[in-house]
């Protein structure tokens, strides 16, 4: 099955509602960041291209792409980034940044704005010395799992590898330092 990232429907329809809504969807995003295709198609078709839903819900969000995005050190990382997720996705357009130029495997001229006005957003909203916002809820949820710390610190530093790839070589370290301090008989 398709699907679309879930800050494009923001920008096609963005949500409504108080603090409760709003934490709850960052909850929810953090969790799971995809909206079937077709819903993000007509919601697309539906709307006019907003960018005030976007600035306000926009910051909310704790999605891990969006703060791999965020938190890149200048705009060739962002791009990097970005076109990393984009062939791992199962996305319903395939998006690929070339410099400056954004190119899509399909999809109508309302579509394409909106994955402007959302990759612009990020462009110009990165926050690379911003701490670490995932690592920063583990801390204030009181997360003191090490391999939690470990798994998200090396997704931030490798954002181009997969989940299981940094597990594994997480798991190697472990194993590693595991057969350096036995004892040795």
């Amino acid at each position: 099955m398709a699907e679309s990232y879930h800050l494009l429907s923001t920008c096609a329809a963005p949500p409504t509602g108080g603090a409760r809504v709003a934490f709850a969807r960052s909850v929810r995003t953090a969790v799971d960041g995809f909206v079937e295709h077709e819903a993000y198609v007509a919601a697309a078709q539906r709307s006019s291209v907003c960018a005030t839903g976007l600035a306000t819900w926009a910051p909310l969000d704790v999605n891990p792409v969006v703060e791999l995005l965020r938190c890149a050190p200048e705009r060739a990382a962002v791009v990097s980034r970005f076109n990393a997720f984009n062939d791992a996705a199962p996305l319903g357009v395939v998006s690929r940044l070339d410099g400056s130029r954004l190119e899509r495997s399909s999809g109508d001229e309302r579509s394409a704005a909106i994955m402007a006005l959302a990759f612009g957003w990020l462009t110009r909203n990165r926050a690379p010395d911003e701490p670490r916002r995932l690592l920063t809820l583990q801390d204030n949820l009181g997360g003191s799992a090490d391999a939690v710390r470990d798994v998200l610190t090396r997704l931030y530093d490798t954002p181009w590898a997969s989940v299981d790839d940094v597990v594994e070589a997480l798991g190697a370290a472990v194993v590693r330092c595991s057969a350096r301090s036995r004892p040795s008989r």
